[in-house]
């Protein structure tokens, strides 16, 4: 009896060897391949990140310049210096010149009909106002984003927040959702309600969700999150080709 427990305890270890180094392989090239999918989709975030960064900042600029108008507003001169600036910063569609929030004239109209508007959504740490609206003399149904410094508005169209390029190989979209609206004002795909609804009502970083993965990089200065994501078909790709080069390391260490 002895002597078949020992044969089968060792037999048992025997096993227990040559499996953990497959499995700890398959594993690792698990995790490799993870690791590098949320990576890819974290530096894409962060690019929508700094690109929004970017586009605030030419806001920023062009509201600046603006104050230092000393010409009679609503004037030719006055709809020429706001139309050089409209033109003249990439990301700024519109620049609207207003009193106690009512708009007076804008680089597309020398009189504008558009309503007063409402108090500012959120006031940045440096004093800009900030909106999110459809209001626009054009009459289109779209949503814009608004920076505002005295007596100017800009108004800029989020789509250039969210268009960046992928330097890697999946196919990456990226959403813009409010954080008190819940409102996804910018979008390069449609995004899950569910993940909009997850944003709002849990602090959550990364989640899988129905054959994708979700990252959230949120902005409080201006009121929104970033969600990044991408289908996980092309993780079980790179999972593969990990594999293959984890894979005959276990084997060689089992053979070991």
């Amino acid at each position: 009896m002895k002597t078949r427990h020992m044969v089968s305890l060792v037999t048992g270890v025997l096993i227990f060897s040559v499996l953990i180094p497959i499995c700890l392989s398959i594993w690792l090239a698990h995790r490799q391949a993870e690791e590098k999918f949320v990576d890819a989709l974290d530096r894409y975030a962060s690019r929508v990140l700094v690109r929004t960064d970017m586009v605030m900042a030419q806001a920023k600029e062009a509201l600046n310049h603006l104050q230092a108008f000393k010409g009679v507003p609503c004037s030719p001169t006055h709809l020429m210096e706001m139309r050089r600036s409209a033109f003249s910063w990439r990301y700024v569609q519109e620049v609207i010149y207003v009193d106690n929030l009512k708009p007076l004239c804008s680089s597309l109209e020398q009189t504008s009909k558009a309503v007063s508007f409402p108090p500012p959504m959120r006031i940045t740490e440096d004093g800009y106002s900030t909106w999110l609206t459809t209001q626009n003399d054009l009459g289109f149904n779209r949503y814009m984003a608004v920076m505002g410094k005295g007596h100017y508005l800009v108004l800029i169209d989020p789509a250039s927040l969210v268009d960046v390029i992928p330097f890697s190989q999946l196919t990456i979209n990226a959403s813009l959702v409010g954080h008190k609206t819940h409102l996804i004002f910018a979008s390069s795909n449609k995004l899950d309600p569910h993940i909009r609804n997850m944003v709002m009502g849990q602090k959550v970083s990364s989640i899988q969700y129905n054959g994708s993965m979700y990252i959230m990089k949120p902005v409080p200065e201006l009121g929104f999150t970033i969600v990044a994501w991408a289908a996980l078909k092309p993780l079980a790709e790179t999972w593969h080709q990990q594999l293959i080069f984890w894979l005959p390391f276990g084997i060689l260490i089992s053979l070991l």
